[in-house]
């Protein structure tokens, strides 16, 4: 499987660090192939203009945006990210 480039892009905030949490222990499972950034604050910020987005948070996998918004369910994230590779 080729590598998988996850990014949990967000403002800071709590819900943006619970899906990157939540992000991480889902590519654990994946494998070593899957690779998560967070990016917050100015950088997050800079990312979701240039996604156009004008909420946060975001799930981005290979450059594509998978979801908006927060999830806690780590199965709908782990599909999200399987069907965007």
């Amino acid at each position: 499987m080729k590598t998988i480039q996850i990014e949990v892009v967000g403002t800071g905030c709590a819900t943006c660090q619970q899906l990157h949490e939540i992000t991480k222990s889902v590519a654990a499972e994946i494998g070593p192939e899957a690779n998560v950034t967070y990016l917050s604050n100015q950088d997050g910020m800079k990312r979701l203009m240039e996604l156009g987005l004008m909420q946060s948070p975001a799930l981005v996998v290979n450059g594509k945006v998978a979801m908006v918004g927060y999830s806690p369910s780590t199965q709908k994230i782990k599909a999200l990210i399987l069907e965007n590779v």
